[in-house]
């Protein structure tokens, strides 16, 4: 938990940060407020110039008023410049945030899903969820708080998040009690923090000796905090519960310095980060085992956990554990030594500053799933797809190759190699040995494409951008190849990929570059304004780069045979039908939301679009024909 040492970025645009209006409201702190302000606070540290920009409204539900200011905002903002919007805010908003998208780099922070809060009705969490999918298929890069809420959003929506957990302030140790009688539980008053569970536990133990205070805001539902006074009073319990209300810095400190436990009995949690205050302090915590808190929590370097942890919502559980950590004082001196040894471990806000410096660097469009134009994918989506791009690749064309190929030993270069799925179903088609080099820009997808070769095939991974190769980086390699790439390109990189193949005398197979040709059955009057909208989408500016989009296949195919190469191509389409009911509602999703990225004007219609489909599909009705095509340029003009 040392000093910021972030490398200052000399002459670094300003990165324009969106946060709730009441971010700095004394009457209102949260986690999410807290981290919102230290990223500020981190990247400036770091040399990055920031623009905050706090947006009043009643987030996640904001009325009228609230949604313009948020527009004229982001309007605000340079074109071209890179906007970090809270995603209580952002994914709130679809509809004034897609327009946005098409002119701004939008990174989206998540703390919590939306749909994930506790209480809400079934219909309220479903619509939260539509909004905020949308949402995040339409920002450049997504960023969660946890591993947990990074897994949850890939399950949720098909996203892959990047993950920057908050830090911690180093704090002086708290010096408890021998009775370990004084509990301390912080956090707003709502039912997704679970203070009424508590209160409920605590009444099944008041013939121990204890006192709690419960700290936090009381003005995020007012209904759930009269529900949670009420416990207090029935169950006789007003001299020993304090419903103290909001604490913030000296004040916050000094409840934690009178604290022996910290009991957090949420009912969601995507990080907790009371839990890594209380440890900071050496304060054991006693938390529901719930979403990200059992990462948070940790362990100590000998293994043992610095605290408690029990089921969430199971007020008899969490009553049984206080009674256990009031009766037995070698548990509580072994929850303690197991804090204190936690305490150094922490990660502090330095940590969480380079990592955002890392995304806002380095990161790529992260948007929807697949063909809505993100290199870097969910490694979920991956696997979704995978058996449909097997069935789909031209095996005429790997056959046609490996007649080309010598017997010997060859490196084969895989660029964006993904999870590796070109690498299972090329190797065994050609001859051996092989040694794979895998090229990607996400470490996650690259590990898995390394440990996933088939077992007599070698392979490396090469970490970074992949556009920049030239002959002399190809030399010694028998073929490159790449799946689902070439329309993520440019027509400069195409190029450029083209003469270094050819200057080097390597064969080239390029697979499953999207043609723009759709075709679902039964037919629906959208599909035409859909599709039209999707392929402009492909072929969108990011970040000063015109991407190729559908044009890929010819062009690919005019720029190898520029150099002198013999090119044939393939069709390589998906077809897909009751079957493949899992990936059609997936791609529909991604399709569907990269369209209305391009025309907001088609959001409208978006939602009724989808449910006709997978109703359709979920009678066995729907057929779907994705146009891809393959491509094998083989230089010097071969038979």
């Amino acid at each position: 938990m040392g000093e910021l040492r972030a490398r200052p970025v000399s002459d670094a645009p300003a990165v324009h940060v969106v946060v709730p209006g009441d971010v700095d409201d004394p009457a209102r702190p949260s986690g999410g407020n807290a981290y919102d302000r230290r990223l500020c606070r981190g990247l400036r540290a770091a040399g990055l110039p920031v623009q905050e920009i706090a947006v009043a409204g009643s987030w996640p539900e904001p009325d009228d008023a609230a949604c313009a200011e948020l527009d004229r905002a982001l309007a605000a903002v340079p074109a071209g410049a890179t906007a970090v919007l809270d995603g209580l805010v952002a994914c709130a908003v679809p509809q004034v945030l897609a327009p946005h998208a098409r002119r701004l780099r939008l990174v989206v922070l998540v703390h919590l899903p939306l749909g994930d809060e506790a209480g809400l009705r079934r219909e309220t969490a479903a619509d939260r969820a539509a909004r905020e999918r949308a949402c995040l298929r339409a920002a450049a890069a997504v960023v969660a708080t946890s591993p947990w809420a990074a897994r949850r959003l890939a399950e949720l929506h098909g996203i892959r998040a990047h993950v920057v957990p908050p830090g911690v302030e180093p704090a002086p140790l708290a010096t408890g009690t021998d009775a370990g009688a004084r509990l301390l539980c912080v956090g707003s008053v709502t039912p997704t923090k679970g203070q009424d569970l508590l209160v409920e536990a605590l009444a099944r133990i008041a013939d121990r000796d204890w006192t709690c205070r419960l700290v936090g805001p009381l003005t995020r539902d007012s209904t759930h905090v009269d529900a949670v006074r009420e416990l207090i009073r029935r169950h006789g319990l007003d001299d020993r519960v304090q419903v103290a209300g909001p604490r913030t810095g000296p004040a916050l400190d000094a409840e934690y310095a009178g604290a022996d436990l910290l009991v957090l009995p949420s009912r969601a949690e995507s990080y907790g980060m009371v839990v890594t205050e209380a440890l900071a302090r050496g304060i054991p915590v006693l938390a529901a085992e719930v979403d990200g808190v059992p990462e948070t929590l940790g362990r100590a370097p000998d293994g043992t956990v610095p605290g408690l942890q029990v089921p969430p919502a199971d007020v008899a559980a969490l009553a049984a554990a206080l009674r256990r950590w009031l009766d037995d004082p070698d548990l509580r001196a072994a929850a303690r030594r197991a804090a204190h040894d936690r305490r150094p471990t922490l990660p502090g806000w330095d940590e969480t500053t380079r990592e955002w410096v890392r995304v806002l660097q380095h990161s790529c469009p992260l948007t929807a799933p697949g063909e809505a134009g993100s290199p870097v994918c969910s490694p979920d989506w991956l696997a979704l797809r995978e058996p449909a791009d097997a069935a789909a690749r031209a095996v005429e064309l790997a056959d046609r190759l490996r007649e080309r190929l010598p017997e010997g030993p060859l490196v084969v270069r895989d660029l964006g190699c993904g999870t590796g799925s070109m690498g299972r179903w090329l190797a065994p088609r050609l001859p051996g040995p092989q040694h794979w080099v895998l090229h990607d820009r996400d470490p996650v997808l690259l590990d898995r494409a390394v440990g996933s070769l088939p077992p007599d095939v070698t392979g490396q991974a090469c970490l970074g951008d992949l556009t920049g190769l030239d002959a002399a980086d190809l030399a010694g390699t028998a073929l490159v190849t790449a799946s689902a790439l070439l329309d993520l390109l440019t027509a400069g990189e195409v190029e450029r990929l083209a003469a270094a193949c050819t200057a080097a005398g390597c064969p080239a197979l390029l697979a499953l570059s999207v043609t723009g040709s759709v075709l679902l059955t039964p037919a629906d009057p959208l599909d035409g304004a859909f599709a039209a909208a999707f392929d402009a989408h492909q072929r969108r500016t990011v970040a000063g780069r015109r991407l190729l989009g559908p044009d890929a296949a010819p062009a690919a195919a005019a720029a190898f045979r520029r150099h002198g190469a013999q090119v044939v191509r393939a069709p390589s389409p998906w077809r897909l039908g009751p079957g493949d009911g899992a990936l059609v509602e997936e791609w529909l999703r991604g399709w569907l939301a990269a369209a209305c990225v391009q025309q907001p004007a088609l959001a409208a219609e978006a939602q009724p679009y989808l449910r006709r489909r997978l109703d359709a599909a979920a009678r066995g009705e729907l057929r779907v024909v994705v146009g891809h095509a393959d491509l094998l340029a083989l230089p010097g003009g071969g038979s």
